[in-house]
């Protein structure tokens, strides 16, 4: 997902379960979380990119500042979080979907009709679910030009 903070409001649900699985630095719904072989804390793959970014933090935690790695966390991804429903990131454009943990990475990248993609004659981003209709305005336009 290209902006894969997942912020309560689009978590569907109870306070709790948003609290239990989000991320100990950022604050937002752990997405694809991964653990320290050290301490096991756990916290999102963006915090974590974030952190090894700096290269004085390379193979240490952001924790307990051992050296450590970091491996994806399957015990979270089993059970409770694939339960969680989350909002499209894209309802403020219009999408409408609530979806499962699991499929809201396909359908965000993929699937949503709000995504935008550029038009092929005139380079515009147009929603996706527009795209259509704009494409075929140039098609209009050329026969009367």
């Amino acid at each position: 997902m290209e902006n894969n903070s997942i912020t309560r409001d689009r978590v569907g649900g109870n306070d709790r379960k948003f609290k239990e699985f989000s991320c100990q630095i950022c604050e937002n719904l752990l997405w694809k979380p991964s653990s320290c072989s050290s301490c096991h804390r756990i916290l999102c793959e963006k915090c974590m990119q974030k952190w090894f970014e700096n290269p004085l933090n390379r193979n240490t935690c952001p924790f307990c500042s051992k050296p450590s790695e970091y491996k994806p966390c399957a015990c979270l991804n089993q059970h409770t979080l694939p339960d969680l429903r989350i909002r499209c990131r894209n309802k403020n454009l219009g999408c409408k979907k609530i979806l499962p943990y699991k499929q809201l990475e396909h359908h965000e990248t993929a699937n949503c009709q709000y995504l935008s993609e550029q038009c092929m004659k005139c380079k515009q981003l147009i929603l996706r679910s527009k795209l259509v209709e704009h494409q075929q305005r140039h098609r209009f336009s050329r026969t009367f030009h």
